[in-house]
């Protein structure tokens, strides 16, 4: 299974820490549970300000042509070679990555297209969403 995780990002800074928390909890948790993982990181504003050393492994975009914002890099994410999309919010970090990896059992049921790990009433700007591809 491979599992396309997608986060739109604008400041440098936040999107470090957020990438070193997901390699740090998330992505080893995601292999373990036996996923091929790819990292779209969207470079929302100053692309140049984000230093790709900063974040080995993973496909830095700037806005463009099939991604001109976050919104266009949403579908362009979809669109992406894989089997689960996880679009993640710059906001959310993920501290339990073996509890979010065990929602990718879920789509062993054909039925199943989405599962959010966060309650929209709640947050309905935020989001932390696997969906089928």
């Amino acid at each position: 299974m491979k599992v396309v995780v997608a986060s739109a990002h604008r400041y440098p800074d936040l999107a470090r820490l957020w990438f070193r928390s997901m390699s740090r909890d998330l992505l080893p948790a995601l292999k373990r549970a036996g996923a091929e993982v790819e990292i779209l990181l969207f470079r929302d504003a100053t692309p140049e300000a984000f230093d790709p050393r900063h974040f080995p492994g993973a496909t830095l975009l700037s806005p463009g042509p099939g991604a001109r914002d976050f919104l266009e890099f949403y579908d362009f994410a979809l669109a992406r070679e894989g089997d689960v999309l996880f679009l993640l919010d710059a906001d959310v970090f993920v501290l339990d990555g073996e509890w979010a990896a065990s929602f990718l059992g879920r789509f062993g049921d054909p039925t199943v297209v989405g599962v959010s790990l966060l309650r929209r009433r709640d947050q309905p700007g935020v989001y932390a969403l696997l969906a089928r591809t």
